[in-house]
C-alpha cells in the first residue's frame, strides 16, 4: 500500500503499508527490540514492520506528524500478528503475548493517551495477521496529531510483533465538543468528586459521566460502577457507590440536546483508598498464604 497525502480538506487521511524500503518516516523507540521493515512472512505485499521483544521488554513505533486535525473522531485500522521468535510460523501463546497499546498525542514527547489495548482478553493466537481498529476521540480542532503502537512482551515471552497496512481517517468536525481536564478530588474508600473543564461552546443539556473498571465507555455491564447526568453549567459530580482500593477510569461527554453528544473525554484514572483499620488490630498471619499482604 502506498503513502497518501496527510491532509485532505481539513481532516486527517493517511495510509501506509511499508511496500517501499525503509520505515516511511515512522520512528522506532523503547528499550527493547527496534522496529524494522521485514520481508519475512509479511502480512500483505512484500513487507511489514516487525520488532523482537522478550521478557517484558517494550518497543514503540510512532507515526509521522498527521497534520490537519479538525477535532473529529480518528479511526486507526491496521493488521498485526504476534509470533514466536523461535518459529514465526507459530503464534505466541496468550501467556507469552503481553500487550499492544495504540496511543495518540499532540507532541512526540506526549503525554500519550491510550485509545485501545490488545491483550490476552481480546487477542486470538495465530501466525496469520488480524485486522483491528480503534477510535480516538477528544482530539484538538487544529494542529498535529501523532499515533504510536506500544508492544510489551509477556514475562516469559520471546516474540515478534508485526504491523502492516495502517489506515488513519478522521470523521467530520464535531458539533458538540467534549469536556477536557478530568480531575478527581476528595477521593475516599467509597467516593470521589469528578471535576472537568467545559468546552468552548457550552452544551445545552449538561454532561454525562461514567466511572468504570474497564476502558470501554458507553458499554453497559458489570464494569460500569457509576453513571449519571448533570445539569447545564455543572462541571462536577459526586460519586459515592465505589468499592475500596479499586482502580477506576472516568469518562465525561457533553450533551448538546436532540441526540447530539460529544465524544467521550480522555480517560482519567484513580484508585479509591483502602478501608481504615480499627485499632487495636492483631494479625498473626496463620490463615494467609505468602504474598497475601
Amino acid at each position: 500500500m502506498l503513502f497518501l497525502p496527510l491532509v485532505h480538506y481539513g481532516q486527517i487521511s493517511y495510509n501506509y503499508g511499508w511496500e517501499p524500503t525503509g520505515l516511511g518516516d515512522w520512528v522506532s523507540g523503547g528499550g527493547s527490540g527496534s522496529f524494522s521493515r521485514s520481508t519475512t512472512t509479511p502480512c500483505t505485499g512484500l513487507g511489514s514492520v516487525r520488532a523482537n521483544n522478550y521478557y517484558e521488554g517494550i518497543s514503540n513505533f510512532r507515526s509521522p506528524a498527521l497534520t490537519g486535525t479538525n477535532g473529529g473522531e480518528l479511526t486507526v485500522s491496521f493488521l498485526y500478528k504476534i509470533t514466536q521468535f523461535s518459529s514465526n510460523s507459530s503464534g505466541a501463546s496468550l501467556a507469552d503475548f503481553g500487550s499492544l497499546k495504540i496511543e495518540w498525542a499532540t507532541s512526540t514527547s506526549g503525554p500519550w493517551i491510550t485509545g485501545g489495548t490488545i491483550d490476552s482478553s481480546n487477542h486470538i493466537v495465530s501466525a496469520s495477521c488480524a485486522s483491528k481498529s480503534v477510535v480516538f476521540s477528544g482530539l484538538p480542532a487544529s494542529g498535529d496529531v501523532y499515533v504510536r503502537f506500544v508492544f510489551q512482551a509477556g514475562e516469559d515471552g520471546d516474540n515478534y510483533v508485526y504491523l502492516d497496512d495502517v489506515s488513519i481517517s478522521q470523521g467530520p468536525a464535531p458539533t458538540c465538543i467534549n469536556p477536557t481536564n478530568i480531575v478527581m478530588t476528595a477521593v475516599t474508600s467509597n467516593s470521589a468528586t469528578i471535576n472537568w473543564t467545559a468546552p468552548s461552546v457550552l452544551p445545552n443539556n449538561g454532561y454525562i459521566y461514567e466511572v468504570r473498571t474497564d476502558t470501554n465507555p458507553g458499554i453497559p455491564g458489570a464494569a460500569l460502577a457509576a453513571s449519571d447526568v448533570t445539569g447545564a453549567g455543572v462541571t462536577l459530580a459526586n460519586v459515592s457507590t465505589l468499592s475500596a482500593n479499586t482502580q477506576y477510569n472516568v469518562y465525561v461527554r457533553a450533551n448538546c440536546g436532540a441526540g447530539d453528544l460529544s465524544g467521550w473525554s480522555n480517560v482519567s484514572a484513580f484508585r479509591t483508598l483502602c478501608l481504615p483499620i480499627t485499632a487495636p488490630y492483631t494479625e498473626n498471619f496463620d490463615s494467609y498464604a505468602v504474598g497475601a499482604f
